[in-house]
């Protein structure tokens, strides 16, 4: 009788598990540093340089394009812009 008793007791404590279920998280990226070298390097106004995040390219002035890839590796090459205006 006891045995059932405490038996009943922990299967019957079940807790209250509830499963949330979660999406997958779209982080959208800015690249405000990016377009800011972009626009300082070309003297291009920052509101003329867009980000195509469909094609991973950068549009300047509504024409010219420059992939991602390429503007990063430029922006990671930028010693100089970096101590000019990043560094203030």
């Amino acid at each position: 009788m006891l045995a059932i008793l405490v038996s009943s007791l922990l299967t019957g404590c079940k807790k209250n598990e509830t499963e949330v279920a979660i999406g997958p998280i779209n982080v959208q990226e800015d690249y405000k540093n990016e377009k800011r070298y972009l626009s300082i390097s070309t003297s291009i106004p920052i509101d003329k340089v867009v980000y195509d995040s469909q094609n991973e390219q950068f549009i300047l002035d509504g024409w010219y394009k420059i992939s991602l890839n390429e503007v990063q590796e430029i922006y990671a090459r930028s010693n100089e812009y970096k101590l000019k205006y990043e560094n203030q």
